[in-house]
């Protein structure tokens, strides 16, 4: 009787886990964002909250792409981004991302930058490539002001290189 109750105790302690980010596995977010990805069929090109923008430059060996995140029209909080390439296993090979396995929040709150407080104008989620043109698909994930209300937008973004060369060494 004492390993019954000790046992449900247990579960009961672990259901009750608070979920915050801070908390949260940050493996299992981005394997869950991963496969967000992959099962979304209805990608933008641009969002209503904020811009978004890809480049790429030319490196040793591929190419760099960056996706730019700013101007952002309303407060998001702990933002979160990763940007895959199709047909690419991302157990094997780490994606592009932000704001998942670091231990700070990024937040684009609108007209206020303090990076001290964790208050950004934008973020860039950048990531190597052998292809050109290259075609990103994005997440960005964010909640509102007392953590509440979880937003995602999904956008497929192209990109080539320019003519820009970067050292990277």
């Amino acid at each position: 009787m004492r390993k019954l109750l000790a046992v449900f105790l247990c579960l009961l302690l672990l259901g009750c886990s608070p979920t915050s980010k801070t908390e949260a596995d940050p493996n299992i977010r981005y394997l869950d964002m991963i496969q967000l990805i992959e099962d979304y069929d209805a990608f933008e090109t641009s969002s209503n909250t904020f811009d978004i923008a890809a480049e790429e430059a030319k490196i040793d060996g591929g190419y760099r792409f960056y996706v730019i995140i700013d101007n952002a029209r309303s407060a998001m909080y702990d933002l979160e981004a990763i940007a895959i390439e199709a047909n690419t296993d991302y157990t094997k090979t780490m994606a592009a991302n932000i704001g998942i396995f670091e231990e700070k929040a990024y937040n684009l709150i609108p007209n206020q930058a303090n990076t001290a407080k964790g208050y950004y104008e934008g973020v860039v989620v950048s990531g190597t490539t052998q292809k050109n043109p290259t075609t990103l698909y994005v997440i960005v994930q964010w909640k509102n002001k007392d953590l509440s209300v979880l937003h995602r937008e999904f956008f497929k973004l192209e990109t080539s290189y320019n003519g820009a060369v970067i050292d990277e060494q």
